[in-house]
């Protein structure tokens, strides 16, 4: 190794970082020093004139530093270094508590964290903490509601790459996770991974309440509720009594399935809210409608951590990442992810209005169209273009007019 490439361990006790030689001396500076030297372009401070120096090359788009392997070029020597253990497969960062290795020596600081449970980025909004400021930089999404990766097919945008990667999948119908059993493709590793328990018919989910067992957690977790719901055990409902319905021919194996059948046809609503108004016909929809106030959302997606309220409206979701549209129009063909949506659809077909504006007597197919055409009576505009300000009264609008004037 040349002597521009040796490496040494910084002595200062709660460091222990590998460093080049070459540059022992400017990282002693970061535990003694304040950054004093700016930069004129764009301010930015740094410890050592190196720095500075490395750093405007990056304003001039000069990298020097060019791969052996491949095209790629870098700025800064170290950046170079990193780059070509990607090609040699060099992981000369051991951690001391486990087995694992890394490229770099920032890498194995950040896996440190796993084992000492540091996490030194919090939130400013929640105060939740995080082992690196990336994870902390995507967590504030959710507060700000920014989302700066959009599909360049349809427009949707998404607050993590990776996300926006999965969902290009529906487009381009890419499936590279293969089951080794039968040669079936999968978009997700997470769906691969249920598609192989269906294989050897293990079922890992166990309910706590019962013996029954599940290849996926959430309907685990969704099957559990029916247990908790209410002050009945499902194990005390059984069909005792008659089990069929009074009104019609349909018929239970549980009586309480009976009995909150029965309720669509008397309009009973015996579960109140103690929140709201609300009535529910049965107590598992009023415990559905409680964690609206909650905000409890127990349904969380493997693959972008999503959470919903219903498993419903994670099994809709989960078919975002999976492309799978299974409700299709009986007249032009066309599916869709939701029944919701195939009826709403439908209406293209049968030219059904439901939703009458008070104002004017106009009819609309859909609610969200109501909405819009009322705020126009009302002169509302509440979505703001995020780069000239114009306002519309709707977000499709405000969507089409920032990619018309501004994409």
């Amino acid at each position: 190794m040349s002597k521009s490439r040796q490496t040494t361990v910084c002595p200062r006790q709660l460091c222990g970082k590998v460093v080049l030689k070459a540059n022992l001396k400017l990282h002693l500076q970061r535990h003694d020093g304040e950054k004093s030297l700016a930069c004129e372009l764009c301010a930015r401070k740094f410890f050592s004139t190196k720095e500075l120096r490395q750093h405007g090359l990056a304003h001039i788009g000069e990298k020097p530093h060019k791969c052996s392997k491949c095209p790629a070029r870098y700025t800064a020597l170290t950046n170079l270094i990193e780059h070509e253990r990607s090609h040699s497969g060099e992981k000369p960062h051991s951690c001391l508590e486990c087995s694992a290795s890394f490229p770099t020596s920032s890498r194995l600081a950040i896996h440190r964290r796993i084992h000492t449970g540091e996490k030194p980025f919090v939130c400013d909004e929640c105060g939740r903490r995080f082992v690196q400021s990336g994870e902390l930089a995507i967590h504030r999404r959710s507060h700000t509601g920014e989302k700066p990766y959009e599909c360049y097919e349809c427009g949707q945008r998404f607050s993590r790459s990776n996300v926006l990667k999965i969902h290009e999948r529906v487009h381009t119908g890419e499936k590279p996770f293969e089951c080794r059993t039968c040669g079936k493709n999968f978009a997700h590793a997470a769906s691969l991974k249920s598609h192989e328990l269906a294989h050897t018919g293990v079922k890992p989910f166990s309910c706590s309440f019962c013996p029954k067992t599940y290849v996926r957690r959430e309907v685990m977790r969704a099957h559990e509720k029916k247990h908790k719901d209410g002050n009945r055990s499902m194990l005390a409902c059984t069909a005792e009594q008659d089990p069929s319905c009074y009104a019609c021919p349909a018929r239970f194996t549980a009586l309480c399935n009976r009995l909150e059948h029965e309720r669509s046809h008397t309009g009973e609503r015996p579960f109140a809210c103690s929140e709201c108004s609300s009535k529910f016909a049965t107590s598992s929809k009023l415990a559905i409608h409680r964690r609206i106030h909650t905000g409890e959302k127990p349904f969380a997606c493997d693959e972008c951590g999503r959470s919903f309220i219903q498993r419903g409206q994670l099994i809709g979701h989960l078919r975002s990442h999976t492309g799978e549209k299974p409700y299709k129009c009986s007249r032009c063909g066309d599916s869709f992810r939701h029944p919701s949506t195939l009826s709403r659809h439908e209406r293209v077909h049968t030219g059904v209005k439901p939703y009458e504006c008070a104002l004017c007597g106009r009819r609309f197919g859909h609610s969200s169209s109501l909405r819009t055409h009322e705020r126009a009576h009302a002169g509302l505009k509440p979505y703001k273009c995020g780069i000239c300000s114009k306002p519309f009264a709707s977000k499709y609008n405000m969507r089409a007019h920032e990619k018309k004037q501004h994409s």
